[in-house]
């Protein structure tokens, strides 16, 4: 057994992925089949992207990007207001307008971050 697949190593990314699928569950029973879909794909890639320290500087990291900003954005934001008992369309409308406030966010970042060079 190599050190990658060590137990330590493989416990992170499944108490993430169990941990989506709870809040999955949670919004199968709040809003129906469709949202809980959307919800366990967007918040398993989110925890997963919590899983290490490197990860999560990584995540961080996307912030300075505009681009990848809003995709991070969008994607917390989803997943709060499906937890929060949006529907399908609302779900994707709010998706949407969300990409527009983390590329706000992401430019606001990337002006500030590049003052000095």
């Amino acid at each position: 057994m190599s050190a990658a697949d060590s137990p330590v190593n493989l416990a992170a990314p499944v108490l993430a992925a169990l941990l989506a699928l709870y809040i999955a569950l949670t919004v199968r029973e709040i809003s129906g089949l469709t949202p809980a879909i959307i919800t366990f794909i967007l918040s398993s890639w989110l925890f997963y992207r919590l899983t290490s320290i490197e990860k999560i500087w990584n995540t961080l990291a996307m912030l300075i990007d505009p681009a990848k900003a809003a995709i991070l954005v969008s994607v917390t934001a989803v997943v709060y207001f499906a937890v929060n008992g949006f529907q399908t369309t609302e779900l994707i409308l709010t998706g949407a307008g969300f990409v527009f406030i983390g590329a706000a966010l992401g430019m606001l970042i990337y002006s500030y971050w590049n003052i000095g060079g």
